[in-house]
Protein backbone atom coordinates (compact mmCIF):
# COMPACT_ATOMS: atom_id res chain seq x y z
CA UNK A 1 0.00 0.00 0.00
CA UNK A 2 1.16 3.67 -0.53
CA UNK A 3 0.82 6.71 0.88
CA UNK A 4 0.91 10.38 -0.55
CA UNK A 5 3.56 12.17 0.92
CA UNK A 6 4.44 15.83 1.08
CA UNK A 7 7.05 16.53 -0.96
CA UNK A 8 8.19 19.81 -1.23
CA UNK A 9 7.84 23.32 0.32
CA UNK A 10 5.99 24.88 -3.02
CA UNK A 11 4.65 21.27 -3.78
CA UNK A 12 2.44 20.79 -0.46
CA UNK A 13 -0.44 21.66 -1.98
CA UNK A 14 0.28 21.59 -5.89
CA UNK A 15 0.08 17.73 -5.17
CA UNK A 16 -3.40 17.89 -3.67
CA UNK A 17 -4.62 19.95 -6.05
CA UNK A 18 -3.11 17.26 -8.35
CA UNK A 19 -4.71 14.30 -7.33
CA UNK A 20 -8.04 15.86 -6.91
CA UNK A 21 -7.87 17.26 -10.28
CA UNK A 22 -6.92 14.09 -11.66
CA UNK A 23 -9.84 12.37 -9.75
CA UNK A 24 -12.71 14.95 -11.13
CA UNK A 25 -11.05 14.44 -14.48
CA UNK A 26 -11.15 10.84 -14.61
CA UNK A 27 -14.89 10.89 -13.00
CA UNK A 28 -15.95 13.53 -15.60
CA UNK A 29 -14.46 11.77 -18.62
CA UNK A 30 -16.92 8.61 -17.33
CA UNK A 31 -19.57 11.14 -17.51
CA UNK A 32 -20.34 9.70 -13.70
CA UNK A 33 -21.80 12.31 -11.08
CA UNK A 34 -19.93 12.38 -7.66
CA UNK A 35 -23.28 9.89 -6.38
CA UNK A 36 -22.81 7.26 -9.35
CA UNK A 37 -18.79 6.97 -8.69
CA UNK A 38 -19.17 6.71 -4.97
CA UNK A 39 -21.65 3.81 -6.20
CA UNK A 40 -19.30 2.45 -8.37
CA UNK A 41 -17.01 2.85 -5.55
CA UNK A 42 -18.65 1.59 -2.69
CA UNK A 43 -17.26 4.78 -1.30
CA UNK A 44 -18.97 7.40 0.54
CA UNK A 45 -20.59 10.49 -1.41
CA UNK A 46 -18.93 12.58 1.21
CA UNK A 47 -15.39 10.89 0.76
CA UNK A 48 -15.84 11.40 -2.89
CA UNK A 49 -16.96 15.13 -2.46
CA UNK A 50 -13.84 15.67 0.26
CA UNK A 51 -11.11 13.71 -1.87
CA UNK A 52 -12.17 16.03 -5.29
CA UNK A 53 -12.32 19.01 -2.65
CA UNK A 54 -9.21 18.38 -1.66
CA UNK A 55 -10.24 18.32 1.60
CA UNK A 56 -9.19 15.08 2.67
CA UNK A 57 -6.43 13.38 0.06
CA UNK A 58 -6.93 10.11 -0.24
CA UNK A 59 -4.66 7.08 1.03
CA UNK A 60 -5.06 3.37 1.32
CA UNK A 61 -8.23 2.12 1.12
CA UNK A 62 -10.05 4.84 -1.00
CA UNK A 63 -7.22 5.83 -3.05
CA UNK A 64 -6.84 1.51 -4.19
CA UNK A 65 -10.68 1.67 -5.08
CA UNK A 66 -10.34 4.88 -7.16
CA UNK A 67 -7.01 3.33 -8.77
CA UNK A 68 -8.73 0.22 -9.78
CA UNK A 69 -11.88 1.66 -11.11
CA UNK A 70 -10.26 4.25 -13.15
CA UNK A 71 -7.17 1.73 -14.29
CA UNK A 72 -4.83 4.40 -13.15
CA UNK A 73 -2.22 5.09 -10.90
CA UNK A 74 -2.83 8.55 -9.33
CA UNK A 75 -0.06 10.91 -8.35
CA UNK A 76 2.77 9.08 -9.86
CA UNK A 77 5.67 11.26 -8.16
CA UNK A 78 8.35 10.56 -5.84
CA UNK A 79 5.50 11.39 -3.00
CA UNK A 80 4.13 8.01 -2.82
CA UNK A 81 5.66 6.29 0.01
CA UNK A 82 5.07 3.03 1.60
CA UNK A 83 3.86 1.68 4.58
CA UNK A 84 7.25 0.61 5.93
CA UNK A 85 8.84 3.96 4.77
CA UNK A 86 6.22 5.74 6.39
CA UNK A 87 6.49 3.63 9.95
CA UNK A 88 10.26 4.65 9.97
CA UNK A 89 9.49 8.26 9.66
CA UNK A 90 6.62 7.80 12.51
CA UNK A 91 9.37 6.42 14.47
CA UNK A 92 11.40 9.37 13.76
CA UNK A 93 9.04 11.70 14.46
CA UNK A 94 7.76 10.05 18.00
CA UNK A 95 11.56 9.49 18.91
CA UNK A 96 11.28 13.78 19.78
CA UNK A 97 9.66 12.64 22.94
CA UNK A 98 12.52 11.74 24.13
CA UNK A 99 13.59 15.89 25.06
CA UNK A 100 10.88 15.27 28.04
CA UNK A 101 13.42 12.55 29.39
CA UNK A 102 17.05 13.86 28.45
CA UNK A 103 17.73 17.55 26.87
CA UNK A 104 19.01 17.14 23.00
CA UNK A 105 18.43 13.41 22.79
CA UNK A 106 15.28 15.08 20.56
CA UNK A 107 17.79 15.91 18.28
CA UNK A 108 20.15 12.85 18.26
CA UNK A 109 17.54 9.85 18.07
CA UNK A 110 16.16 11.49 14.97
CA UNK A 111 19.68 11.86 13.57
CA UNK A 112 20.68 8.30 14.49
CA UNK A 113 17.55 6.68 13.03
CA UNK A 114 18.45 9.50 9.72
CA UNK A 115 21.68 8.38 9.46
CA UNK A 116 21.05 4.39 9.41
CA UNK A 117 18.21 5.03 6.67
CA UNK A 118 20.21 7.39 4.61
CA UNK A 119 19.66 5.19 1.80
CA UNK A 120 15.90 6.23 1.98
CA UNK A 121 15.39 9.56 -0.17
CA UNK A 122 11.47 9.90 1.47
CA UNK A 123 13.40 9.36 4.72
CA UNK A 124 16.35 11.83 4.31
CA UNK A 125 13.83 14.37 3.29
CA UNK A 126 11.30 14.33 6.16
CA UNK A 127 14.14 13.60 8.83
CA UNK A 128 15.74 16.80 7.35
CA UNK A 129 12.67 18.92 8.36
CA UNK A 130 12.04 16.94 11.40
CA UNK A 131 15.38 17.68 13.03
CA UNK A 132 15.35 21.49 11.63
CA UNK A 133 12.27 21.85 13.38
CA UNK A 134 13.71 20.58 16.62
CA UNK A 135 17.05 22.67 16.18
CA UNK A 136 14.79 25.61 15.99
CA UNK A 137 13.01 24.67 18.62
CA UNK A 138 16.13 24.31 21.02
CA UNK A 139 17.45 27.79 19.65
CA UNK A 140 14.31 29.30 20.82
CA UNK A 141 14.60 27.82 23.62
CA UNK A 142 17.74 28.46 24.92
CA UNK A 143 17.05 32.30 23.89
CA UNK A 144 14.22 32.67 25.31
CA UNK A 145 15.17 30.92 29.03
CA UNK A 146 18.18 33.30 28.87
CA UNK A 147 15.82 36.37 28.03
CA UNK A 148 13.03 35.40 30.52
CA UNK A 149 14.63 36.98 33.75
CA UNK A 150 15.81 40.16 32.06
CA UNK A 151 12.28 40.51 30.80
CA UNK A 152 11.18 39.85 34.72
CA UNK A 153 13.02 42.20 35.80
CA UNK A 154 12.53 44.76 33.31
CA UNK A 155 8.77 44.70 33.51
CA UNK A 156 9.13 44.05 37.44
CA UNK A 157 6.93 41.10 37.56
CA UNK A 158 6.64 38.66 40.42
CA UNK A 159 5.72 35.78 39.03
CA UNK A 160 8.87 33.35 37.47
CA UNK A 161 8.37 33.97 33.73
CA UNK A 162 11.65 31.21 33.10
CA UNK A 163 9.30 28.52 34.18
CA UNK A 164 5.67 30.06 32.11
CA UNK A 165 8.45 29.85 29.81
CA UNK A 166 9.54 26.61 30.16
CA UNK A 167 6.38 25.40 30.16
CA UNK A 168 5.00 26.90 27.12
CA UNK A 169 7.82 25.96 24.72
CA UNK A 170 7.97 22.12 26.42
CA UNK A 171 4.21 22.16 25.46
CA UNK A 172 4.61 23.63 22.30
CA UNK A 173 7.08 20.83 20.61
CA UNK A 174 4.58 18.28 22.86
CA UNK A 175 1.94 19.15 20.74
CA UNK A 176 3.85 19.34 17.68
CA UNK A 177 5.51 15.91 17.74
CA UNK A 178 1.27 14.81 18.66
CA UNK A 179 -0.10 16.60 15.64
CA UNK A 180 2.93 15.33 13.47
CA UNK A 181 2.15 11.79 14.23
CA UNK A 182 -1.39 12.36 13.44
CA UNK A 183 -0.91 13.35 10.28
CA UNK A 184 1.34 11.25 9.79
CA UNK A 185 -1.12 8.62 10.37
CA UNK A 186 -4.36 9.77 8.64
CA UNK A 187 -2.62 11.66 5.43
CA UNK A 188 0.92 9.88 5.34
CA UNK A 189 2.69 13.21 5.51
CA UNK A 190 3.84 15.86 7.99
CA UNK A 191 1.85 18.68 8.53
CA UNK A 192 1.66 22.28 7.21
CA UNK A 193 3.34 23.72 10.51
CA UNK A 194 6.98 21.91 9.71
CA UNK A 195 6.83 23.44 6.32
CA UNK A 196 7.22 26.81 7.16
CA UNK A 197 10.65 27.17 8.69
CA UNK A 198 14.45 28.15 7.80
CA UNK A 199 16.68 24.99 7.25
CA UNK A 200 19.71 24.86 9.18
CA UNK A 201 21.38 20.81 7.74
Amino acid sequence: MYFPLFCGFDEYELNDRKIMNQIREHRIQRRLTQSQLADETQLSLRTIQRVESSEDLPKGNTLKRLEEYFEVQFDDTPCRIDEVTLSKIKMINLSVLSFLFLPLLHIILPLVIWKRNSDNPSIRKMARIIVNFQLLWILLYVVLIVAAPFIQGGLGLETPLILIVMLALVLFNFITVILTAYSLSKKGRLPKLLTYQVQLI
